[in-house]
Order: structure tokens, then sequence, then C-alpha cells
């Protein structure tokens, strides 16, 4: 694994090598010093042979340079890392977006977390525009409420169970008394 590493690191040293010299050509002659091919042959031949340098230059400054050349992998490692945690952080809030657009279009009497249960995945509701797809979901949403037979609630008796008092308007006393007529 660490040859492997220091093959990367040797390629990657020679490849920003090869490309600063050709850099610093440009900007002395304004004309292109090497044929576009010739770079992509050299870039092949020395993934083919990591251990060769193509560069040439066996200087002080091949550690300067390749402290850097370390620090700016470093870097794009760490970006890279970022990135991805962010990717992660997006996908999962769309993935949390998308469900709750879904479960909004549900019918009442079926709940969210059984329809999640018996569905495969929450990017099969959305359409090619990023969309969810209404008839898709209506159409699932129906399917599981005649699989299990779901049915709506009736109405709510607030009242049910409790047992009012009622007054009596007339007492015994009023029984006996005489009636106006």
């Amino acid at each position: 694994m660490a040859n492997t590493d220091s093959n990367n690191t040797e390629v990657e040293q020679n490849e920003t090598a090869r490309q600063a010299e050709a850099d610093q050509a440009a900007d002395t002659s304004q004309e292109p010093t090497e044929d576009p091919s010739t770079t992509e042959d050299n870039a092949d031949t020395a993934m083919e042979h990591p251990g060769e340098d193509t560069a040439g230059d066996d200087g002080p400054d091949d550690e300067g340079q390749a402290s850097k050349l370390r620090a700016e992998a470093t870097k794009y490692r760490r970006q890279l890392r970022e990135t991805q945690a962010q990717l992660e952080t997006i996908t999962n809030q769309r993935e949390t977006l998308l469900r709750s657009s879904v479960e909004a279009q549900l019918p009442e009497h079926l709940p969210g977390k059984l329809f999640w249960k018996l569905s495969d995945d929450p990017k099969q509701f959305m359409t090619e525009d990023g969309d969810v797809d209404s008839e898709k979901v209506a159409q699932t949403a129906t399917d599981i409420v005649q699989e299990f037979d779901l049915k709506p609630r009736g109405p709510v008796v607030t009242a049910q169970g409790q047992h009012k008092q009622v007054k009596m308007q007339n007492s015994l006393a009023d029984a006996f008394k005489p009636r106006d007529l």
C-alpha cells in the first residue's frame, strides 16, 4: 500500500514538474514548445514507468517541490472529503423533502409510515424534472389501500360515552298543583 502511494506521489510530482516547465516555457516564448499529443504520451509513459523521472531534474529543488506537491495533494484530498460530506448532506435533505412531498399527497387514512414500509424507493416517485409524480403516488396509495382494505375513519362523535345529566323542569310538587286553564 505504501509502495502504491509513493508511486502515485512520484507520478503526481512528474506531472506537476512537466506542467510547471510547460507553463514557464509558454510564458517566455509565447509559442507552444510542445505538441499536446507529445505531452499526453509523456504522461502515459510516466504512468507506465512510475519509478522513472521524465523531468530529468535531480537537484535540491526536488525536495521543496515534493513538499509543495504533498501539501497540494493533501489540500485536494481534504476538499474532496468536504465535498463528499456536503453531497451526502444535500442528498439526505433532498430525500427528506421528497418523502414529505409524497406524504402530503397521500389519502388521510393511509399513514406515511405504512406507505414507506410498503413502497420501495422514494426516487421512484420523481419525474425526470425532479418533481413528485402525483399520478404514481396516487396509484401506489390506491393499490396499498385496496390490498389491505384500509377504510377512512368515520366522523368523530365528541359526546360519545358521556352522559349528560338532564335537569328536570317539573318536580313532584308541580304535579299536584292546580292547573290554570
